[in-house]
């Protein structure tokens, strides 16, 4: 079995909605392999050319069963990422951007990884450039796994 698996496996993810740190109720459980399935993806701006459609291939086919717990914890970092903008009163609220636009923006800064997920966190100016520039991919129409 992949240790993946064995990390991911049944647990169940949540996010503390005071502090918005995504816990599990089973600290024997690693989020960090998360970020290894997301490494997989090798997902790239619009400008640095097409999405490799064989790497979400090769995510499906390590994910099988597992795609329940990779879904919740996507949708859990997304909703982290998006109250640390709301809370900020960041410009795309401002804008008052479709909520598909916005999930669509999150769900790319997720999808290129750990690294820059936390970049984001740490200055969210940093991807202002997505919009601005319109690079962000729409991960959702193109992974439609995303959406179970």
């Amino acid at each position: 079995m992949n240790p993946i698996f064995k990390t991911l496996g049944t647990a169940i993810y949540d996010i503390d909605l005071s502090s918005s740190e995504i816990i599990c109720n089973n600290p024997s459980i690693k989020l960090e392999s998360f970020w290894e399935y997301i490494n997989i993806l090798q997902w790239t701006d619009k400008s640095d050319g097409f999405v490799n459609i064989s790497n979400i291939d090769k995510l499906l086919k390590l994910l099988r069963a597992n795609i329940f717990n990779f879904n919740k914890i996507f949708n859990l970092h997304l909703t982290k990422l998006k109250r640390v903008y709301v809370q900020s009163n960041h410009f795309f609220i401002k804008n008052e951007l479709s909520d598909i636009k916005i999930k669509s923006f999150l769900g790319h800064i997720i999808a290129k990884g750990y690294i820059f997920y936390h970049a984001v966190l740490t200055d969210l100016q940093f991807a202002d450039y997505l919009i601005n520039d319109n690079e962000y991919r729409d991960i959702y129409s193109i992974c439609r796994f995303l959406y179970l």
